[in-house]
């Protein structure tokens, strides 16, 4: 299978269903307001996707491209359901309406700005919510995410064999977005996933330094260069996030998330699933202390 094969056969299907409000981290709720009302670029960056495939798209990459386009429909309905429960911000709402307008005026190419506000934008805002929201926002992000990792490798595999490189004036939209989100926050809180500056630089990690691990090891068609960055199009976690704690974190929670058991699991599954979120549990302690 050619790269776009390989990520069109990771695609796994999920439906958004209305969620209810729960209760999110204390000092996170204007944040998550505006993280929120970011949903409005949902859409927008499937149009950028679609606009794209009107021109000069590699042929292999279409199926993938249009099954992204579709998710992005998902992703909308899921964070309106969210944003139902959980309430909206007005001001917040107008705000990213201007922002969402930004982008789409800004004249790069639009396969760059989806690679640019998916990497660096909602793979900050995923995991964000997944830390500091309620068990709605937890269980979208992780739907979500997971679509991410493959438009994010699709759309850096395009964006390198169209040969277009992210323009300084499109990194500047991107920081500042995503410091408009985490501006409620504080700075060197006790919490660090209270503290602006721990999002806004896993924002330019993710911009500046995510790169798969051995990466001379692959296929050439698997390690493309984007705008100076290596990115593996093998949709796994930890080479789409970079090789850090907070990816290893961030996909231990995704991959063994804490469950309940139901009346209807049987003593040994309950005890396996114990047992696995104990060693991950384990693991993210050990991490964060060390």
């Amino acid at each position: 299978m050619n790269p776009y094969e390989k990520l069109m056969a990771r695609k796994r299907k999920w439906t958004p269903v209305q969620t209810s409000a729960g209760t999110c981290k204390a000092g996170a709720e204007e944040a998550i307001h505006r993280a929120l009302a970011l949903r409005h670029m949902e859409l927008p960056v499937g149009d950028f996707i679609t606009n794209a495939l009107n021109n000069e798209v590699p042929a292999l990459a279409r199926e993938v491209l249009v099954s992204n386009v579709k998710d992005e429909e998902n992703h909308d309905i899921a964070l309106g359901y969210i944003a139902n429960a959980y309430g909206v911000d007005p001001q917040a709402e107008k705000e990213a309406l201007r922002l969402k307008t930004a982008w789409e005026a800004h004249p790069d190419h639009t396969i760059t700005k989806a690679l640019v506000a998916e990497r660096a934008i909602f793979f900050v805002l995923l995991p964000f919510f997944r830390f500091n929201g309620d068990a709605g926002m937890r269980t979208v992000s992780a739907d979500i995410s997971r679509d991410e990792q493959i438009h994010v490798a699709t759309n850096s595999l395009v964006h390198t064999e169209l040969g277009y490189n992210i323009s300084p004036s499109l990194d500047k939209l991107r920081k500042a977005t995503i410091n408009w989100v985490m501006q409620p926050l504080g700075i060197n809180t006790t919490d660090k996933y209270l503290d602006k500056k721990f999002w806004l630089d896993s924002s330019d990690r993710l911009m500046y330094e995510a790169k798969p691990q051995n990466c001379p090891q692959l296929n050439p068609l698997e390690c493309l260069p984007s705008s100076s960055i290596a990115m593996s199009t093998s949709p796994n976690m930890l080479e789409v996030l970079g090789m850090n704690s907070r990816g290893l974190i961030y996909a231990l929670e995704e991959s063994f998330p804490p469950t309940n058991p139901t009346p209807d699991d049987t003593m040994e599954k309950i005890m396996y699933r114990s047992g696995q979120r104990s060693v991950v549990e384990w693991v993210i302690k050990y991490m964060e202390e060390n």
